[in-house]
């Protein structure tokens, strides 16, 4: 791939001198040889390396014409062209995924080179295989976020060269759903207060909004949006067992949620009766006092 060139010269004894013009009797494909003498070749890929025998002619202006050749040999020896990666264009990931890329090169080597895919520069976690697979998969603290990536082939040429690409990537955002640790069950007494905070985690960045609700649950108890399980449960409600199930939402768009679900036992409690005032009597001797005491009782069953 390398232009030859070379200018022919010949003389001739005769007076007045004659015109000399040269030609091309027999040579390698692509060879030529002009009138004036100028020789000129660019060996393609395939002539190298190799030895060619050239055999060129000169002829005189005279009557008749009278002509030499001369033969000589060309070797073309091999050089190295450079490899060449393939454009890549924008790629698109998302935070948790995993992505690769099969890069991909020419060389125009004949013997085809051996050619290696190395990675010179781009984000933590990327990496390329020799064989030329790009492969990532980007974090939650990786996105969202744009950036370049920069890699290389190398032949296995003397001495080997190599070629850069870079191209362009951005990573979205993916929202991932909160946690909400477990609640253990609950025992308690009727009318005593049931207190409970709810513990919710979200590892999106940047961070979520989280709100609480209920989702199953006794009549009277409440979840509070920062996470406040309240309640109370009347002298109707114990003895019982209780399934309470809660959620945690973070404020994305679609909203993801996580729940969880705890048991809470009413066990019964017995109040004491309540006795009626008793206005105070007055009797007289011998006199038969009568009163009746009245009782309630608030527990169910009486």
């Amino acid at each position: 791939l390398v232009l030859f060139s070379r200018t022919l010269t010949a003389t001739d004894g005769n007076l007045p001198a004659q015109t000399l013009t040269y030609s091309l009797v027999s040579g390698p494909t692509g060879l030529t040889v002009s009138g004036a003498g100028a020789l000129a070749w660019t060996p393609s890929e395939l002539a190298g390396p190799g030895n060619y025998d050239v055999v060129v002619r000169v002829t005189d202006s005279g009557t008749p014409p009278l002509s030499a050749t001369n033969q000589f040999s060309i070797q073309v020896r091999e050089v190295n062209g450079p490899p060449v990666l393939t454009a890549i264009p924008l790629q698109t990931l998302e935070e948790h995924t995993g992505w690769t890329l099969n890069l991909a090169a020419t060389d125009g080597d004949l013997p085809v080179n051996t050619l290696q895919f190395s990675l010179v520069d781009g984000p933590p976690g990327l990496t390329v295989t020799t064989g030329g697979i790009a492969s990532w998969t980007p974090s939650e603290a990786q996105g969202p976020s744009t950036g370049l990536v920069t890699v290389q082939v190398t032949d296995n040429g003397v001495p080997p060269l190599s070629d850069t690409r870079q191209f362009s990537f951005g990573v979205n955002e993916v929202n991932t759903a909160p946690f909400l640790e477990a609640v253990a069950d609950q025992t308690m007494g009727e009318l005593e207060l049931l207190s409970v905070t709810l513990v919710g985690s979200d590892a999106d960045l940047p961070v979520n909004a989280l709100t609480y609700g209920l989702v199953e649950g006794p009549p009277g108890l409440v979840v509070s949006p920062g996470g406040g399980v309240t309640w109370t449960p009347s002298e109707s409600q114990g003895p019982s067992t209780n399934v309470v199930r809660v959620r945690v939402a973070d404020n994305r768009e679609p909203a993801l949620e996580a729940i969880r679900e705890f048991t809470v036992v009413i066990q019964e409690v017995n109040l004491p009766p309540a006795l009626a005032e008793v206005p105070d009597v007055a009797v007289g001797v011998l006199e038969l006092l009568t009163v009746t005491l009245v009782g309630t009782d608030d527990d169910l069953p009486a």
